[in-house]
């Protein structure tokens, strides 16, 4: 009797935060593939120019997000992942809608740079996949989350070049954040998330998980250079 509210709860928190990140997701996938064609709009014309702009708007919110991942996870730690989440989606919401105002390539950029500030959506909403299910079913949680991710990349897309399409570029960017602040509704309202660490835990958890532990790990340094070679053919060729 007593591990039914637990099932309960588990399977909705997953299920919450699938929905979450299939919602925001599909809202990223709505304008990343036409930036270069926004870039155009905004008044660069050399082709040469629009690749360098358009592959330093890809790169610079995951340069952002990576020199700010230690920090985010910190933070986490003392406010809790769904606090994180928040910051990330409630951000995201106004800076992407400001991105469908911008006038120039280097605004444009200014407001990228600002996103890079808020990120860190995809390995939080991952973190606490992990935590929310109990230790025998992380495997299905993350499954979830991953399956919804990979599935709104393959419906983002098509349904933003429908929107780009008839409204035209920048309506993209406005249903994008319209995508956020609904996935930021359902994360408040859907996903409870257990209580955050107390200082005592968190210092323990700091101690056992410092970088330099993870180094003493067999195969940490090949794990880790094989996951960027991966990331790198992903992001490149869109798999």
């Amino acid at each position: 009797m007593s591990s039914t509210p637990a099932v309960v709860s588990w399977q909705r928190n997953v299920w919450a935060l699938t929905l979450c990140v299939f919602i925001a997701f599909v809202g990223f996938a709505f304008f990343s593939p036409f930036l270069p064609l926004y870039v155009r709009e905004l008044g660069v014309t050399d082709p040469r120019k629009v690749a360098l702009w358009s592959g330093a708007l890809a790169a610079v919110t995951p340069i952002m997000s990576g020199l700010l991942a230690p920090a985010f996870g910190r933070l986490a730690d003392r406010f809790g992942r769904k606090m994180m989440l928040i910051r990330s989606l409630a951000g995201f919401t106004v800076i992407i809608a400001a991105m469908g105002l911008v006038r120039s390539v280097e605004q444009l950029f200014a407001t990228r740079v600002l996103m890079g500030l808020f990120a860190g959506f995809s390995p939080m909403a991952m973190a606490l996949a992990t935590v929310s299910a109990p230790r025998d079913r992380v495997s299905v949680a993350i499954a979830r989350v991953q399956g919804a991710q990979l599935l709104s990349v393959a419906i983002g897309p098509l349904v933003g070049g429908v929107i780009a399409s008839h409204l035209g570029t920048r309506a993209a960017f406005f249903v994008t954040a319209g995508m956020c602040s609904l996935a930021l509704i359902a994360l408040v309202f859907l996903f409870q998330e257990a209580r955050p660490l107390d200082p005592h835990e968190r210092r323990a958890r700091a101690r056992s998980t410092s970088f330099a532990a993870f180094l003493k790990y067999p195969n940490f340094i090949a794990v880790m250079v094989l996951l960027v070679i991966a990331q790198f053919i992903d992001r490149g060729l869109g798999l």
